[in-house]
């Protein structure tokens, strides 16, 4: 699941870090989305999305980051770590995001559920 405030995403990018930096993972095209809400399953291709490039194979020993963006404005949206260790805590019904406290440079993950998630929202943006 993922939110956003004002104009929905273009798509999903998913990066891993390397010791050369961020290293593109994956890059997904939206559908038409409108709201402020939408499922995206990372571990295949969510109906109405599109796989631009890479591919959603994860390996066990790596850190990825995933992030909407908006390609008219060109930018990001709030991005959210995640391990394929994490990826598999969470259940049908709960949402992983990223926590930051002090100077966590990954964050931690925190699960909720998704009316939680979607409580939370006006804090995201």
């Amino acid at each position: 699941m993922m939110a956003w405030c004002g104009r929905p995403p273009d798509g999903v990018v998913v990066y891993h870090r390397s010791d050369e930096g961020l290293v593109d993972q994956a890059g997904l095209t939206a559908p038409p989305l409108s709201g402020s809400l939408a499922y995206l399953d990372l571990e295949e291709v969510s109906p109405g999305w599109s796989l631009t490039e890479g591919d959603l194979h994860f390996r066990r020993e790596r850190t990825y980051m995933a992030a909407g963006y908006d390609a008219k404005r060109n930018f990001r949206m709030y991005d959210v770590v995640f391990t394929s260790r994490s990826k598999k805590r969470v259940r049908p019904g709960q949402v992983i995001v990223t926590e930051y406290r002090g100077p966590e440079k990954d964050g931690h993950d925190v699960l909720l559920s998704t009316a939680e998630f979607t409580a939370r929202l006006p804090h995201f943006c």
